[in-house]
């Protein structure tokens, strides 16, 4: 009986770049879909080189009803050794299709598979999807700025001839904030790149979806979500379902040292140093960073990995054992920006890679709830920079105004996601769409 049950269950495919700030909101996502609608759902995770022990500690914590499912790995034998993560990402995303092809078969013969859930890089998604007449919805982890940036490089890349880092204007993407080219991510610069080209051809092909489901929400990003979801803008349906934020944060233990040490400090006094499970700096930067820590006279939580064999050419941190931390510490680094959106912390923005550039600009220019670190002509945040930023958001003027901002974002975060709110609503239109959803066994 069970079994014949779990077979009326609508069943969903997850996709995601692996990295664990795509990984948590859509499990998050998943969670709420299983405990309020019955849903099940299986998470396929690809192997695109990178380390994968976080990830695989992370999903042996999950909800055991998601099962996982582990890709082969891709090949990469027609690219240099050194290539860089966008463009493993991106050659990746599209080479790991025909494995994923197989285990949709397999599913569509066993459950009631109703939809793939996938990464923005995963457009290539949307023939496997109909293939099996099944559903096919594009998640963005990151902001509705950085979606909106991707679909504006359309235009830009045909109205603009010289390379974008030759640009002397701000990059205007309506409804956004005015985007200086120094902020905008390297990936967008270089018309040359392998990565620049995927961008396009993932940009062109998000029209295909059956949906853009994006963790951010309405009060958030007002600008950018009215101008993508205009009926007349030719984009699919966007469902602004933000912020998904992890609701049993693991990692670390309720006795773990630093959190018995946290009590004991006065509140809001303590910053927390994390530059995400990729982020890397150099160990020039690793030495101002200290000094600059140490000249702020300013308590704070530096979270950083066990140095590896592999650690020789940078630092490497991880945002394991930080999910709590993150409540109650105003934060350096570069977490999502949605984490800040919702647990009522100011920020010093440092931006390293991929999106975090523009979450700095949306944090620091447009909501203004962050300090930004501004770099030297070493191209290094120096320990000046640092200990003046670090003062100034734990004990300056500015600190205090961002604290207030960041409260009152927090509640109409919590406002979002209440029973009545806008990014419950987009979740209630979803489940909609894929409940109604014509699938038989085959």
């Amino acid at each position: 009986m069970e079994n014949c049950k779990d077979l009326q269950k609508p069943h969903i495919v997850i996709l995601p770049v692996p990295g664990m700030g795509h990984l948590i909101p859509l499990i998050e996502f998943a969670n709420r879909l299983i405990d309020n609608y019955g849903f099940a759902f299986t998470i396929v995770i690809p192997s695109f080189g990178f380390p994968m022990m976080a990830i695989r500690s992370f999903l042996e914590t999950i909800s055991k009803t998601i099962d996982v499912v582990y890709l082969p790995p891709v090949s990469f034998d027609d690219h240099p050794n050194d290539v860089n993560a966008m463009t493993r990402i991106m050659v990746g995303s599209v080479r790991c299709i025909p494995a994923l092809r197989d285990l949709v078969k397999v599913l569509k013969e066993t459950t009631r598979l109703v939809a793939l859930l996938v990464d923005l890089t995963y457009t290539d998604t949307v023939d496997v999807a109909k293939e099996f007449g099944l559903l096919q919805f594009i998640f963005v982890s990151s902001s509705a700025m950085f979606l909106s940036t991707f679909f504006y490089m359309l235009e830009l890349d045909e109205t603009c001839s010289c390379e974008h880092r030759e640009l002397t204007e701000p990059v205007k993407i309506p409804g956004c904030v005015p985007l200086q080219i120094v902020d905008l991510p390297i990936m967008f610069k270089d018309r040359k790149n392998e990565t620049y080209k995927w961008i396009l051809y993932h940009a062109r092909r998000y029209i295909l979806a059956d949906g853009l489901i994006v963790n951010s929400f309405l009060d958030l990003e007002p600008g950018a979500l009215k101008v993508l979801m205009e009926e007349s803008s030719g984009k699919p349906a966007i469902y602004p379902i933000g912020p998904l934020l992890q609701s049993s944060p693991t990692g670390v233990g309720h006795q773990h040292d630093c959190l018995r040490w946290l009590d004991e400090q006065p509140p809001a006094s303590v910053l927390l140093i994390c530059f995400g499970s990729s982020g890397t700096i150099s160990p020039e930067q690793l030495t101002e960073l200290a000094f600059g820590l140490e000249m702020s006279g300013q308590r704070f939580l530096w979270v950083v990995r066990i140095p590896s064999k592999n650690a020789a050419n940078g630092v490497y941190f991880t945002t394991e054992a930080t999910d709590r931390l993150e409540g109650s510490c105003p934060i350096v680094g570069g977490t999502r920006y949605w984490r800040v959106s919702s647990m009522g912390c100011p920020f010093l923005v440092w931006p390293l890679f991929g999106d975090q550039d523009i979450n700095a600009v949306i944090l620091s220019e447009d909501l203004k709830i962050a300090l930004r670190l501004k770099k030297n002509k070493n191209e290094l945040v120096g320990r000046e920079e640092i200990a003046k930023g670090v003062k100034g958001l734990i004990a300056g003027q500015d600190g205090k105004l961002i604290r207030k901002r960041v409260r009152d974002l927090k509640d109409a975060a919590a406002m979002a996601t209440s029973q009545d709110g806008s990014s419950t609503k987009s979740i209630s239109k979803i489940i909609e769409i894929l409940e109604n959803h014509k699938t038989k066994l085959s």
